[in-house]
């Protein structure tokens, strides 16, 4: 009896301390978005002041042990493209739909 209970603890334990290390995954659908910097508090965003978006777009299908991905949502890359020299923050948008298709969008706030 005291074997099965301190299994259990450790089990539950192991659950609730492990979850926060992940992406939330849904059964079905999931739609999580985070920012990719943790101090933002003095970050110019305003578009009216010459201040962009910009958006990087990586795709991947995972199949059991299969995966296949295409697409960039490197930073540099999506700010070369643009044409900016400077990058304020960033934040991942990521979608994913029965653990098979994933998409994670890299959005940009810079000049």
């Amino acid at each position: 009896m005291k074997r099965a209970s301190s299994i259990h603890a450790a089990a539950l334990a192991l659950v609730l301390l492990g979850s926060g290390c992940t992406m939330p995954i849904g059964l079905i659908y999931t739609d999580v978005v985070e920012p990719l910097d943790v101090n933002v508090g003095d970050t110019p965003v305003d578009p009216r002041k010459g201040h962009q978006i910009g958006r990087g777009d990586l795709k991947r299908f995972r199949y059991y042990y299969m995966e296949v991905g295409w697409g960039d949502n490197g930073i540099g890359t999506i700010a070369a493209s643009l044409g900016w020299k400077k990058v304020h923050y960033a934040d991942k948008h990521s979608v994913t739909v029965l653990w098979y298709w994933w998409q994670e969008y890299v959005d940009l706030y810079g000049e």
